[in-house]
């Protein structure tokens, strides 16, 4: 499972459109494909937003407080890198931010990092 699904079902708690519980039981359903998917990214946050469910659950923080330290997860810049026919490109973003900036980068200077 990609990153940015990830992210959309977190904000999509964190917005309120999902309860906790409806949330918990996707991360929980979800969990295995998100590990077979290989992507990193999707994986630590998968697995911080598990431990953040862990601790809610044992009370160790109230459900309020739940989504300002999810979003806190998902603000991180990040940067994805891939290749287009024969342009390699990066983006640079926000996950928070609704469109996603994007700053094509010379396949010899995207080798280079």
């Amino acid at each position: 499972m990609p990153y940015w699904v990830l992210v959309g079902f977190v904000k999509q708690y964190i917005e309120g459109l999902l309860s906790t519980r409806e949330f918990e039981e996707w991360i929980i359903g979800h969990m295995q494909d998100v590990l077979d998917s290989g992507d990193q990214r999707a994986i630590e946050l998968a697995e911080m937003t598990d431990a953040l469910l862990i601790e809610r659950q044992e009370r160790l923080f109230t459900e309020e407080e739940l989504r300002p330290r999810l979003a806190s997860l998902i603000r991180k810049p990040f940067t994805i890198t891939g290749t287009s026919s024969s342009t390699t490109f990066q983006q640079h973003a926000f996950t928070q931010t609704h469109h996603l900036p994007i700053r094509w980068v010379p396949e010899s200077a995207a080798a280079s990092r």
